[in-house]
């Protein structure tokens, strides 16, 4: 091996050498650059695409916030719908209590009308003669037709 080293020193002088030598880290400083410059490209690259990201990230958040704005406001709504629905269910509840209230105390009223006139028709009859007793039980019914039929109607039945 140390003969065909021999005969290659031979043929290469040293300036040769030295001129390979300075070609090949010509070369290398060649490549390095061109390496050195595609990394800075790509870093640059990746320093724009940051930018993207970050703005899209941005507007990404601000739509986020908008929405979480919207939603809170929706809820906010509901809730007070809920409340209106809830409180007009009480003022319902109240009126139509009242209602009732008024129809049994009207409904009292009138029985208890029909039950003087049945008194003062029944005196009537003791007193006098027993014919009249047919009018008054037909005045009955038809006062307690009456009643039913307007009880009915304040039911809304009718």
């Amino acid at each position: 091996m140390d003969s065909i080293m021999d005969k290659i020193a031979e043929k290469i002088s040293a300036q040769d050498l030295i001129r390979a030598n300075s070609q090949a880290e010509t070369a290398e400083a060649a490549r390095i650059k061109q390496e050195a410059e595609q990394y800075r490209r790509q870093l640059e690259e990746i320093r724009n695409n940051d930018k993207d990201y970050r703005q899209q990230l941005d507007e990404y958040m601000k739509q986020n916030r908008d929405y979480s704005e919207d939603f809170e406001d929706i809820k906010d709504k509901i809730s007070q719908n809920d409340q209106k629905i809830h409180d007009i269910g009480v003022q319902t509840y109240r009126n139509v209590q009242a209602v009732v209230e008024k129809s049994g105390n009207k409904t009292m009223e009138e029985l208890k009308e029909i039950e003087r006139r049945v008194e003062t028709v029944t005196a009537i009859s003791e007193n006098k003669n027993g014919g009249l007793m047919p009018v008054v039980i037909i005045t009955l019914i038809i006062s307690a037709a009456d009643l039913i039929i307007n009880v009915l109607r304040l039911l809304g039945i009718i």
